[in-house]
């Protein structure tokens, strides 16, 4: 809920509610609900009645000012496919920390934030271990970086890495259309992306600069990468 105030608020109108009789944990999850006025199927049908447990990995890079981190997931059970949550990454600079808590829906995804000025020295995940996980590598990866989100779009799409060897990966990139060009304005690729995390072969291209454009819910953000 990421709010003890309510959290310990939902606790008392449970007991108060249900106290000298008895009750299912469908009980519990109403009152969670109409406390905090959220919907909470998908905890108590992944964390409760799932099973395994998340295991967490990360690679990272800093690239133009910015910190790239690909956060991944994998479950030890695969009838619970995905265990949606909130992560704290812990970002280790020469002279500090900062923590970002972010939230993971997907079995991969991309956060960004701006580090200027800055050493980044390592990233962690979880420290205080609030969730019931495993973590896997935790890797700096200087080849690894997107090119950009989608403006407007609160999907998060993201594009990376950037320079690309043979391939370009789609972060929750599900129902956008996607347009590549070379630097002739010639179109070399159109396709419709269906899946949230997709892959594009770009062995084949010869080395220079593409763009792509990348349509969705009425947002469009025109992009550039560099083949090597």
């Amino acid at each position: 809920m990421n709010n003890d105030s309510l959290f310990f608020l939902g606790i008392r109108n449970y007991l108060n509610t249900y106290k000298f009789s008895t009750a299912v944990s469908k009980d519990f999850q109403k009152v969670m609900e109409q406390t905090s006025g959220k919907n909470l199927d998908y905890f108590f049908s992944e964390w409760l009645h799932g099973l395994g447990y998340p295991v967490f990995s990360a690679k990272y890079n800093v690239f133009n000012n910015n910190l790239y981190v690909n956060l991944t997931q994998t479950t030890t059970n695969a009838s619970t496919p995905l265990f949606k949550t909130t992560i704290d990454i812990r970002v280790i600079f020469n002279n500090g920390d900062t923590v970002m808590r972010v939230w993971v829906d997907s079995l991969s995804k991309v956060f960004v934030t701006n580090v200027s000025g800055k050493n980044v020295k390592g990233i962690q995940l979880d420290v205080k271990n609030w969730i019931l996980k495993d973590i896997g590598t935790i890797s700096y990866d200087p080849t690894f970086n997107a090119i950009e989100s989608l403006d407007g779009d609160k999907s998060n799409i993201l594009v990376y890495p950037n320079p690309a060897n043979d391939r370009i990966n789609l972060s929750n990139a599900n129902g956008c259309s996607l347009e590549m060009f070379d630097v002739s304005g010639k179109m070399i690729l159109n396709k419709t992306v269906s899946e949230i995390n997709s892959t594009i072969d770009v062995s084949n291209l010869v080395k220079g600069f593409y763009f792509i454009k990348i349509e969705k819910n009425g947002a469009v953000r025109n992009l550039k990468f560099v083949k090597e």
